[in-house]
């Protein structure tokens, strides 16, 4: 269903075709463009995801889950998990397999590119270069980041499971800090 929008008693639709930027002549895009030019040697490692299985194997024993690690460099530089159920729904063994591995490898891509971010801003800052303008966003700090303990782990999946949570939810619990878990447990909890 597309929804209409009024504007003025006029009926505008929602798909209008907006007015891009002209940065043909802009040098200080171009330069931005330049600095992610290159040739970048990204490794993936993919292992089964056994606590997936683990924690679902009460729902079912159809799970298959893979752990992606992607590296760049050789400095790993995110995970991400990729998971699919084998049912009478989508009894295609092999394309469930391969859903998984690729949601996996897609996920760890993803997440990836936030560190990219950082490793371009340090870059930039090492460099001390002078064209970067004042719209170039700042990272935040992680100061004192400590990951969650095994205990709180155990736990917040075991809350996720009861709540019914989805799959995303799932995959974020591995990079969260132990002050973030705490956060997400007494969320939980209080439901």
């Amino acid at each position: 269903m597309i929804t209409n929008y009024k504007q003025n008693n006029d009926i505008v639709s929602p798909f209008v075709k907006k007015q891009a930027y002209d940065i043909s002549g802009n040098e200080t895009v171009q330069e931005e463009v330049r600095k992610n030019l290159g040739e970048y040697h990204f490794t993936a490692t993919f292992e089964q995801d056994v606590e997936t299985l683990k924690a679902l194997q009460p729902i079912s024993s159809a799970v298959i889950g893979y752990i992606c690690k992607l590296k760049l460099n050789g400095q790993v530089i995110s995970f991400g998990r990729g998971m699919s159920v084998i049912t009478h729904l989508n009894k295609y063994m092999e394309r469930n397999i391969s859903f998984a591995f690729n949601a996996a490898l897609i996920d760890a891509v993803v997440r990836g590119v936030k560190v990219l971010d950082v490793m371009h801003t340090n870059i930039n800052q090492e460099q001390n270069t002078d064209t970067m303008s004042n719209e170039t966003y700042e990272t935040k700090k992680t100061q004192n980041f400590i990951p969650i303990t095994e205990k709180q782990k155990n736990f917040l999946l075991r809350l996720l499971k009861s709540n019914h949570a989805s799959e995303n939810e799932y995959s974020l619990v591995d990079g969260l800090s132990k002050n973030e878990a705490r956060e997400k447990i007494n969320l939980l909890a209080s439901r």
